[in-house]
């Protein structure tokens, strides 16, 4: 994760339809419409899988309220270091400051579904079991997510409901259409 956190800004600033043709190039970078680039998206992918993994290997940890403030810590500090890097970065030489702010983003996004996560595992705490629906729905996340976003944004098959619509709807049409 180290790794990708470091060279996403710099993969982000390149121009990759010079290397690339535009249908490739698109999941470098935000350039041509992309939504999810590979970089940072891998970064949250490998995150919520070394988190996945801990808690696989550490079975009833959720459940524990250490494990809820040792995530909760986590995420809060990740959120503190935003602010402190949107606060202070122009104090940093110009080439520090500008590597900060640009993974920025990334730092607070992951401290707040850490956070998010925290408070689950605190709310867990309170169950015996995690009711049937709620660990169905949550094996199958990802694969919503991933539908909603091809129906909303498309794909290279569909070109998504973005397309057609944009943002023309009114509160009262997306309800119907949802």
């Amino acid at each position: 994760i180290l790794i990708f956190f470091i060279v996403s800004p710099y993969i982000a600033k390149i121009n990759w339809d010079n290397y690339l043709p535009q249908i490739l190039s698109g999941y470098f970078f935000e350039k041509n419409g992309s939504l999810f680039p590979i970089f940072p998206w891998v970064i949250y992918v490998l995150a919520g899988a070394m988190l996945g993994n801990y808690l696989s290997k550490n079975e009833g940890i959720y459940f524990k309220k250490r494990f809820s403030i040792f995530l909760f810590t986590i995420g809060s500090s990740l959120v503190g270091l935003y602010l402190a890097i949107y606060t202070f970065s122009y104090l940093l030489p110009e080439n520090i400051s500008d590597w900060l702010y640009a993974n920025s983003l990334i730092i607070v996004r992951l401290g707040y579904v850490i956070i998010a996560n925290s408070l689950m595992a605190f709310v867990a705490r309170n169950f015996n079991h995690i009711p049937k629906i709620i660990s169905d729905t949550g094996k199958k996340t990802l694969m919503l997510y991933v539908a909603h976003v091809i129906i909303l944004y498309g794909c290279a098959l569909f070109p998504g409901f973005n397309k057609f619509w944009g943002k023309t709807l009114t509160s009262y049409q997306t309800i119907f259409v949802v």
